[in-house]
């Protein structure tokens, strides 16, 4: 994955300097230690227990995990870029606090609050403001109100009344076996002008996907299992819009979290990271399951020996440094594809916003082929901790699957997109006090048709080789709280293999067992 962002919008005067993450650890950040009673591959200073691939979420959650229960245990996060953090990072500008990734997450396996907890910062988590839980859908230019009940679904013009007739007979359409693309589902069970109107938006504004390209059962499973266990997706569907689900973030920010996790994982007896530490291979100089070599690039090249590799680098980057390692493996990451998204955070003087900004924002179907996915409304979802006092902030969501390009246009082209979306939809005409652009490259994973196969397959094939675990967004789920429950899970199967190898080791050598015994 790519990412890069810029400080201001080139439409638009510059308004101040932007404040910047603080680096990672430099190479030298922990000295390498030998210990005796471990084996030869500790003894080297190039040898770590376990080398973690990516110093986003993904892999600071694990490389953080694994060192809180075993503090001495040597970890290695190598980032490829020049700070941690992936697509989460924070900007604050004249009091306005910007994401560029994601606002928050929605608490689904309790694994983000444990991880807080952990780190000792859940009294900094906030929660959305949810007593205007309206969401809104931007069609034909107006903006209206996402049905959330069966007495606003009757009175809404999203749908013709043809439209409606057809979702209320959505309970005696045939069930389905077999795999099929969310379009091709909401389309069966809906009719095909829900599907454009009102599940479309929801699969752009998640994954930034095309709903006629990604797969019902890897992206959305549970609408899947409505299906399999013979209930009304309608009547769930409305009941699920008019629910409220509170999104939780940090006071400071997302990037609160980010710091947190570095300043522990540096601060661990065994832990380091490295940044633009780009991994060019991974090897198995004895054979697979007998330590792994990683053969780093950048601006400090060398090769790592580890008896532990996680990747938790997104899959097209671990396609590329697992071809020498394993061919099938790689040949699967490879076929994961991703979307790019533009982030732009606009910061007004709430009287130059004529909307009432009631909500949480605003989506827009694809049938609308705009490049601009949706609008937050930053400063309604956390009021008094993302703008300041008589001001707003909105941020809008430029690309995705369907404008492949948009991303990557120029800075003054986004601005302008965002100018003229702002304009048409809200009646904003007003130079913004603060912006950001941000620009998040292959870097929204689409969960395709087989991708549940493809995960399968590439599970199978890590039971065969001990001491090789891959994560990230790319397999199993790419929110905030998914990507840390399965930090956890990866964390918790790498001090098993490590305990395992750890008891193999001394059972076989009683030298080193008397070492152990020793030292103890």
């Amino acid at each position: 994955m790519q990412g890069g962002s810029s400080s201001g919008c080139a439409a638009y005067a510059s308004t101040g300097p932007v404040s910047r993450p603080e680096p990672c650890s430099r190479p030298t950040e922990r000295s390498p230690r030998r210990e005796r009673g471990r084996s030869n591959l500790n003894q080297a200073t190039n040898a770590f227990d376990v080398v973690v691939a990516g110093g986003g979420l993904s892999g600071l959650a694990v490389a953080e995990a694994i060192l809180r229960r075993s503090p001495e245990t040597r970890v290695l996060c190598l980032e490829a870029r020049e700070r941690t953090g992936g697509c989460i990072r924070t900007v604050k500008r004249d009091g306005f606090v910007m994401e560029a990734g994601p606002a928050g997450f929605l608490d689904k396996s309790g694994a983000m609050l444990r991880l807080a907890a952990a780190l000792g910062i859940d009294d900094q988590l906030i929660q959305s403001d949810n007593r205007d839980p309206v969401r809104w859908v931007r069609r034909r230019g107006q903006l209206h109100q996402f049905p959330s009940s069966v007495g606003s679904f009757l009175r809404t013009d999203l749908l013709s009344a043809r439209g409606k007739l057809r979702m209320l007979l959505e309970p005696l359409q045939p069930r389905h076996r077999g795999e099929e693309t969310v379009d091709a589902f909401a389309t069966r069970r809906l009719g095909w002008e829900a599907a454009q109107v009102l599940v479309d938006p929801i699969v752009s504004g998640i994954y930034a996907a095309d709903a006629t390209q990604v797969s019902l059962q890897a992206s959305m499973p549970q609408l899947a299992a409505l299906e399999s266990s013979n209930r009304s997706l309608l009547s769930s569907f409305l009941r699920s819009t008019g629910k409220v689900n509170s999104l939780t973030s940090f006071r400071e920010g997302c990037e609160q979290l980010i710091d947190k996790l570095r300043l522990r994982v540096i601060a661990a007896k065994g832990g380091s990271i490295r940044c633009n530490a780009p991994i060019e291979r991974v090897l198995a100089p004895n054979g697979k399951g007998k330590g792994f070599s990683v053969c780093v690039g950048g601006i400090q090249p060398e090769v790592i020996r580890s008896r532990v590799f996680v990747s938790a680098a997104p899959a097209i980057a671990a396609s590329r440094f697992f071809t020498s390692f394993d061919a099938r493996i790689a040949w699967q990451l490879a076929q994961i594809r991703y979307a790019s998204v533009a982030v732009i955070s606009m910061g007004f003087h709430r009287t130059d916003v004529p909307h009432p900004l009631r909500g949480f924002g605003y989506l827009i179907p694809s049938c609308e082929d705009s490049p601009v996915l949706g609008v937050q409304w930053s400063s309604s979802i956390y009021p008094s901790h993302r703008a300041p006092s008589d001001t707003c902030q909105l941020r809008l969501f430029i690309g995705g699957a369907c404008h492949p390009t948009a991303a990557r246009e120029p800075e003054g082209d986004l601005a302008a997109i965002g100018a003229a979306e702002l304009r048409r939809t809200l009646g904003v005409r007003a130079m913004p006090l603060a912006c950001e652009i941000h620009r998040h490259i292959e870097a929204m994973p689409q969960y395709l048709p087989g991708h549940g196969q493809r995960v399968d397959d590439i599970e199978r094939r890590l039971r065969e080789i001990p001491g090789l675990f891959i994560g990230g967004n790319g397999l199993r789920g790419l929110g905030m709280d998914s990507l840390v429950h399965d930090a956890e899970l990866q964390a918790a199967a790498v001090i098993r293999h490590l305990e395992r190898s750890r008891q193999t080791l001394l059972a076989a050598d009683p030298a080193v067992l008397s070492l152990r015994q020793a030292g103890a």
